[in-house]
């Protein structure tokens, strides 16, 4: 128990249990609707973020956030307006994302190390990331516990979904951004 004596432990377990509370509840619906690539795929996009937080001199974690956020938001308009199949969108966004990020950064020359983007480190995580990752954490639970049966719905049939009068458009978009 005495590596609990250093902050940086405390704050590594509390960010750890915080995503290993929300990853499950949106995994279920994840897979059932066949886009389990989706998480790895967010990640490849939003090192486009990276670099073009690199490029304007403003965050790179901002940057990723929002790229992340516009992938998913497209991946479901293209998986619904042009009925392509989810694996094919998302290995447009990944490999696309991938691709972008590296030709970004080397737009200025700056030199990234994308796995600390990509991968991360438990034990680096400040104070005020733990309090953003939980309130993110409990405004995603609060979602998710409101919205629990029509994403549920959704994930095994959209057109049930659509008969009982819900809109799909809307719980996609906040499944894809949750």
């Amino acid at each position: 128990m005495s590596i609990f004596e250093y902050s940086f432990m405390v704050r590594a377990l509390l960010a750890g249990s915080l995503i290993a509370v929300v990853a499950p509840l949106l995994g279920i619906f994840v897979v059932a609707r066949n886009t389990s690539l989706i998480a790895d795929t967010l990640a490849h996009a939003a090192l486009a973020g990276v670099g073009i937080g690199v490029i304007l001199g403003i965050s790179p974690t901002w940057g990723a956030v929002a790229v992340a956020l516009l992938a998913a938001l497209g991946i479901e308009y293209l998986m619904k307006n042009h009925r392509f199949s989810a694996d094919a969108v998302l290995a447009l966004f990944l490999s696309g994302g991938l691709a972008l990020a590296v030709a970004l950064v080397r737009v200025k020359g700056a030199s990234i190390n994308f796995e600390n983007y990509l991968f991360g480190s438990l034990i680096t995580v400040t104070a005020n990331e733990v309090w953003i990752l939980l309130i993110t954490s409990l405004g995603m639970i609060g979602f998710i516990l409101a919205y629990w049966w029509s994403f549920l719905s959704l994930s095994f049939s959209e057109e049930l979904t659509s008969t009982r009068g819900l809109n799909t458009k809307m719980l996609k978009n906040l499944l894809a951004v949750l």
